[in-house]
């Protein structure tokens, strides 16, 4: 506390900001009371602090205040309820319609406004992929890594095809997986 004042002092010659920090702080303690005739008392003591200060915004945002007087009070007559959360994900919503220019359907707008919201979904972990963990490494060194191996072709000669087919049982060594690993 000691270098905020300090701070202040130094770079504000007039006052005003520390003015404006004091009354701040006289109205957090408005909401920080805990009962309605201690928050009464709190809001008194702002609105004697902005009239003694004389500085214009802490006159408006004394003005704004007392025309919000019975709201803020019934902060403490709800038990702290408040329809902030709810007004915040109006914000959104709107955001999202406006930046979105028009939607094909409602579903594609319903479908975007979860994803912008924070809908957690309920998806099946992504599996991760292999990446040079130290077992994976010692395995393409010594050669005995499944990179190191594919499986073998063999001629199916008893199909009317011809074809390549895979072979059931072993395997052939290929070379290392990649240049530079072989020990």
């Amino acid at each position: 506390m000691g270098r905020l004042r300090a701070g202040l002092a130094a770079g504000d010659p007039t006052g005003e900001v520390a003015a404006a920090w004091q009354g701040k702080e006289l109205l957090r303690a408005v909401y920080a009371a805990v009962a309605m005739p201690a928050a009464r008392a709190a809001l008194g003591r702002f609105y004697r602090w902005a009239d003694d200060v004389q500085l214009a915004e802490l006159s408006r945002l004394a003005r704004t205040v007392r025309a919000w007087e019975a709201e803020t009070l019934a902060w403490h007559a709800t038990g702290g309820c408040s329809n902030g959360p709810t007004e915040a994900v109006n914000l959104l919503i709107k955001k999202v319609k406006r930046v979105g220019h028009g939607f094909r359907n409602f579903t594609n707008y319903r479908l975007r406004l979860l994803l912008h919201c924070g809908v957690r979904w309920q998806t099946h972990g992504t599996a991760s992929l292999r990446g040079r963990s130290a077992r994976l490494m010692r395995r393409a060194r010594e050669g005995t890594g499944r990179r190191d191996r594919v499986p073998s072709l063999r001629v199916d000669r008893s199909s009317d095809l011809g074809g390549m087919a895979p072979a059931t049982g072993g395997t052939q060594q290929a070379g290392p997986a990649r240049p530079g690993l072989t020990g």
